[in-house]
């Protein structure tokens, strides 16, 4: 569905390490969709109000959950091949993730 993956035909899945991202999808019972809380090209952001002053007009419903705990941007895996290959290094060092494989 072009609308989830906006003509790239993948979807990357994201794993929050914040508590109210975790229990708003498990309240939910299934994986939420959502873009970046940023706008491409720009700064990672932090709070509420840095997503509404970044992507405000274009959502509905912004919920603070808090500060984040970092910005750091979240590290991307192609993992649809043999071997899982980095296509942007983050948060999580490559290391961590092939021991999660």
């Amino acid at each position: 569905m072009a609308a989830v993956h906006g003509g790239t035909a993948t979807v990357a899945i994201r794993v929050p390490d914040h508590a109210a991202a975790r229990q708003l999808a498990a309240g939910a019972g299934f994986p939420i969709v959502s873009t970046s809380a940023n706008r491409s090209g720009e700064p990672a952001v932090a709070t509420a109000e840095d997503v509404v002053a970044s992507i405000g007009p274009r959502v509905e419903l912004v919920l603070d959950g808090g500060r984040t705990p970092g910005v750091e941007a979240s590290t991307i895996v192609d993992a649809r091949g043999r071997r899982p290959v980095l296509v942007r290094a983050g948060a999580v060092p490559m290391a961590r993730v092939l021991e999660a494989l």
